[in-house]
Protein backbone atom coordinates (compact mmCIF):
# COMPACT_ATOMS: atom_id res chain seq x y z
CA UNK A 1 0.00 0.00 0.00
CA UNK A 2 1.58 3.33 -0.75
CA UNK A 3 2.32 5.87 1.64
CA UNK A 4 -0.63 8.49 0.03
CA UNK A 5 -3.32 5.58 0.46
CA UNK A 6 -2.40 4.55 4.22
CA UNK A 7 -2.38 8.30 5.02
CA UNK A 8 -6.09 8.62 3.18
CA UNK A 9 -7.43 5.56 5.10
CA UNK A 10 -5.88 6.02 8.63
CA UNK A 11 -7.87 10.05 7.88
CA UNK A 12 -11.03 8.90 6.96
CA UNK A 13 -10.96 6.17 9.83
CA UNK A 14 -10.28 9.08 12.36
CA UNK A 15 -12.91 11.66 10.44
CA UNK A 16 -15.54 8.69 10.91
CA UNK A 17 -14.87 8.54 14.56
CA UNK A 18 -15.65 12.48 14.55
CA UNK A 19 -11.63 12.78 15.08
CA UNK A 20 -11.21 16.54 15.09
CA UNK A 21 -8.18 18.60 13.63
CA UNK A 22 -6.58 16.29 12.11
CA UNK A 23 -3.07 16.86 10.40
CA UNK A 24 -0.20 14.98 9.42
CA UNK A 25 3.71 16.03 9.37
CA UNK A 26 6.11 14.85 7.04
CA UNK A 27 8.96 13.47 9.25
CA UNK A 28 10.92 11.32 6.67
CA UNK A 29 14.42 13.45 6.70
CA UNK A 30 13.84 14.33 10.23
CA UNK A 31 13.05 10.70 12.13
CA UNK A 32 14.53 7.43 11.80
CA UNK A 33 11.69 5.70 13.48
CA UNK A 34 8.86 6.78 11.24
CA UNK A 35 8.22 8.93 8.04
CA UNK A 36 4.65 10.56 9.19
CA UNK A 37 2.80 11.64 12.29
CA UNK A 38 -0.65 11.94 12.43
CA UNK A 39 -2.46 14.21 14.80
CA UNK A 40 -5.86 14.08 15.90
CA UNK A 41 -7.41 15.65 19.03
CA UNK A 42 -10.83 13.90 20.87
CA UNK A 43 -13.16 15.00 22.68
CA UNK A 44 -12.64 12.88 25.76
CA UNK A 45 -10.34 9.77 26.83
CA UNK A 46 -13.38 7.38 26.29
CA UNK A 47 -13.33 9.13 22.50
CA UNK A 48 -9.71 8.69 21.98
CA UNK A 49 -9.75 5.00 23.16
CA UNK A 50 -12.67 4.50 20.10
CA UNK A 51 -10.48 5.87 17.60
CA UNK A 52 -7.87 3.67 18.71
CA UNK A 53 -9.31 0.79 18.24
CA UNK A 54 -10.69 1.69 15.31
CA UNK A 55 -6.98 2.38 13.98
CA UNK A 56 -5.90 -1.05 15.62
CA UNK A 57 -8.94 -3.17 13.50
CA UNK A 58 -7.71 -1.32 10.32
CA UNK A 59 -3.80 -2.34 11.48
CA UNK A 60 -4.93 -5.58 11.86
CA UNK A 61 -6.91 -6.13 8.61
CA UNK A 62 -3.69 -5.09 6.65
CA UNK A 63 -1.59 -7.34 8.61
CA UNK A 64 0.31 -4.65 10.20
CA UNK A 65 1.98 -4.49 13.41
CA UNK A 66 1.10 -2.19 16.21
CA UNK A 67 2.17 -0.54 19.20
CA UNK A 68 -0.08 1.42 21.43
CA UNK A 69 1.01 3.75 24.45
CA UNK A 70 -1.39 5.36 26.60
CA UNK A 71 -4.30 3.54 25.93
CA UNK A 72 -6.53 4.18 29.20
CA UNK A 73 -9.41 5.72 30.65
CA UNK A 74 -7.17 8.62 31.91
CA UNK A 75 -5.14 9.10 29.28
CA UNK A 76 -4.86 12.48 27.79
CA UNK A 77 -2.64 11.53 24.97
CA UNK A 78 -2.62 7.64 22.77
CA UNK A 79 0.06 6.90 20.25
CA UNK A 80 0.06 4.31 18.24
CA UNK A 81 2.97 3.23 16.03
CA UNK A 82 2.01 1.70 12.85
CA UNK A 83 5.64 1.36 11.27
CA UNK A 84 5.58 4.52 8.76
CA UNK A 85 3.07 6.27 10.32
CA UNK A 86 2.60 7.62 13.95
CA UNK A 87 -0.90 8.66 14.89
CA UNK A 88 -0.97 10.75 18.49
CA UNK A 89 -4.30 11.62 19.67
CA UNK A 90 -4.76 14.37 21.77
CA UNK A 91 -7.15 15.87 24.30
CA UNK A 92 -7.36 19.62 23.32
CA UNK A 93 -5.54 20.75 26.87
CA UNK A 94 -3.03 18.15 25.95
CA UNK A 95 -2.30 18.90 22.24
CA UNK A 96 -1.90 22.56 23.80
CA UNK A 97 0.74 21.84 25.69
CA UNK A 98 2.67 19.48 22.95
CA UNK A 99 2.11 21.31 19.97
CA UNK A 100 3.36 18.67 18.08
CA UNK A 101 3.27 21.06 14.80
CA UNK A 102 4.94 23.95 15.78
CA UNK A 103 7.62 21.92 17.25
CA UNK A 104 8.47 20.33 14.12
CA UNK A 105 7.91 23.25 11.92
CA UNK A 106 10.36 25.24 14.00
CA UNK A 107 13.04 22.41 14.29
CA UNK A 108 13.09 21.63 10.47
CA UNK A 109 10.89 24.01 8.05
CA UNK A 110 12.30 22.31 5.07
CA UNK A 111 11.51 19.04 5.94
CA UNK A 112 8.03 20.31 7.69
CA UNK A 113 4.89 19.91 5.43
CA UNK A 114 1.64 19.90 7.25
CA UNK A 115 -0.44 17.79 4.88
CA UNK A 116 -4.33 17.73 5.63
CA UNK A 117 -7.20 15.53 3.93
CA UNK A 118 -8.28 18.02 1.18
CA UNK A 119 -4.57 17.41 -0.48
CA UNK A 120 -5.47 13.74 -1.13
CA UNK A 121 -8.17 14.79 -3.59
CA UNK A 122 -10.44 12.02 -5.30
CA UNK A 123 -7.52 9.69 -5.98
Amino acid sequence: MIMVAVLKEIFEIMENKKTEYIVSIDVLDRCFFTDFFVIGQCRTSRHMITVCDALMAWAKMHKREVRIQGRNEESTWIVLDLGSVFVHLFLEDTRKIFDLESLWENSSPKQYKLITHSDFGDS
